[in-house]
């Protein structure tokens, strides 16, 4: 009957039948299993293999496909030389990636040339709707310090941006679909970041030099560069007004180079961002920079910032204007290459305006 059924649920009626304890025998067996599960022997090759890479991907992040409409890439319809992605990563708000530690809320981007060596000053665009036609932000990469990654702040969520690279006015290709915003449905405005590399294809061969037997020359001790010999100095914000004094007598700081950047580029509006460099091209901490204001007050800013930022900055006043003048190390001062016309406030151009000047020691 029912009743008979329904006694086996709560009664040890079975128990003695079946050599029983309450409970059947799986539920032990279960108990059993390791609180973690190990592979016990090889696997075989094919397993490990991404099968959800295309062609060129050196590193895709898996999850992309389940980022709002999608994360996308469209190759660039060309065989000829063109900017191609090779590898895509992806860090969630509570992640910090093992091999590329991304700020939160950014895009980063690295262009690499054919042979896989990063190149600085790249141009990227990041593009995104407008009110009547799409908007395009231009970033450039940067060097050494910033691992040659340039960086784009987002404000919007995931379906918004399309990043490509323009550099020397080559094809690229596109990634779609980027912005803020992680798995859940809840996660709209999540601080997450992309990082995306592209690498320069599609370039011929150049035709193997002929091999000649070397001639062996007298050995000489090579001339010590003279300013005019340095690699040229990079400075982004001359066409607003920003120079660069003449090189001080030696030994002297030089101007390595000098970014400019505006609201909606990933930093912050109105401020001056400073580097100095050791002749290695390392982050000299402790070093300070001397700035002087349109009254002629000095102000200090010190190195001393995590590697993944700026090494110091400061707040320009939208009618101020800055000049840097030098530079201390360990108390002592060392003679810099001035840099004036630094100010957030430019005519023509509105306000927000950010730089970021990068200073070299010379070598002892």
């Amino acid at each position: 009957s029912g009743q008979w059924e329904q006694g086996a649920w709560f009664t040890h009626w079975h128990d003695e039948k079946f050599g029983l304890n309450g409970e059947l025998p799986i539920i032990q067996m279960l108990r059993d299993l390791p609180s973690r599960v190990r592979a016990n022997g090889p696997v075989p090759p094919e397993w490990a293999q991404r099968k959800d890479l295309d062609p060129g991907l050196e590193e895709w992040d898996y999850r992309f496909k389940y980022l709002g409409p999608g994360i996308r890439l469209e190759r660039a319809a060309t065989d000829g030389p063109h900017w191609e992605v090779i590898a895509g990563y992806w860090q969630d708000k509570d992640e910090v990636h093992p091999q590329h530690p991304m700020p939160p809320g950014y895009i980063m981007v690295k262009v690499l040339d054919a042979s896989g060596d990063p190149i600085p000053d790249a141009r990227v665009e990041i593009e995104r709707p407008g009110e009547r036609e799409p908007v395009t932000d231009t970033i450039m990469t940067k060097g050494a310090v910033d691992h040659f990654q340039g960086n784009y702040r987002m404000s919007a969520t995931l379906g918004t941006y399309t990043v490509r690279v323009t550099h020397k006015d080559l094809p690229s290709d596109q990634i779609r679909n980027v912005g803020l915003g992680g798995e859940e449905p809840d996660s709209s405005f999540d601080p997450t970041s992309f990082l995306f590399v592209f690498r320069l294809t599609g370039v011929s061969e150049k035709p193997s030099p002929v091999e000649t037997k070397p001639v062996a020359k007298p050995e000489t001790k090579p001339a010590a560069k003279t300013p005019s010999e340095r690699p040229p100095v990079v400075n982004q914000a001359e066409k607003l007004g920003v120079k660069i004094g003449d090189m001080p007598p030696s030994p002297a700081c030089a101007v390595v180079r000098i970014d400019h950047y505006v609201p909606g580029q990933g930093m912050a509006p109105n401020m001056l961002y400073v580097d100095v460099l050791n002749p290695a091209g390392e982050r000299a901490f402790g070093a300070v920079v001397l700035v002087k204001d349109s009254a002629g007050q000095t102000l200090r800013v010190p190195i001393e910032k995590p590697l993944a930022e700026p090494g110091g900055n400061m707040p320009m006043w939208p009618h101020n204007t800055y000049t840097i003048t030098g530079v201390e190390v360990q108390g002592k001062p060392v003679a810099a290459q001035r840099v004036s016309g630094l100010r957030a406030a430019i005519p023509g151009r509105g306000g927000g305006h950010s730089f970021h000047v990068t200073l070299q020691l010379p070598a002892v």
